[in-house]
């Protein structure tokens, strides 16, 4: 009997977070706004890296001189920083453009079936 009691009290404290919020005034952002937020930050941070590797590129480049390996050591890495930042702002853009189109900013997500594609 008595691990019975223990299991619901542990189970009770267990809910009680989610009681509590339910009850709460305060709007908690959704899962598309969590989301929305983690992907904006891991795009910042991928656009810094890709912007470092860019200019490590024009840095070794100028550095390399008359160096033929190394300036195409420089221009590899110029190439793939470019390429970084060029996916990562495509990529930033049609998660914007799909969060705009759906409607994932508010705290439903509007019905498919009843959306206006003609514009009007």
């Amino acid at each position: 009997m008595k691990t019975i009691k223990n299991k619901a009290v542990a189970t009770g404290l267990l809910l009680l977070p989610m009681v509590a919020s339910a009850t709460s005034h305060v709007t908690t952002p959704n899962f598309f706004t969590k989301l929305g937020g983690w992907i904006d930050q891991l795009i910042a941070l991928l656009l810094g890296i890709a912007t470092v590797v860019f200019l490590i590129g024009v840095i070794q480049y100028v550095i390399s001189g008359a160096d033929e390996k190394k300036a195409e050591t420089a221009k590899k890495y110029m190439l793939w920083g470019i390429i970084g930042l060029v996916v990562m702002v495509a990529v930033w853009g049609i998660a914007n453009l799909l969060v705009d189109t759906l409607g994932l900013t508010d705290t439903t997500v509007k019905d498919v079936a009843k959306f206006d594609f003609s514009g009007n």
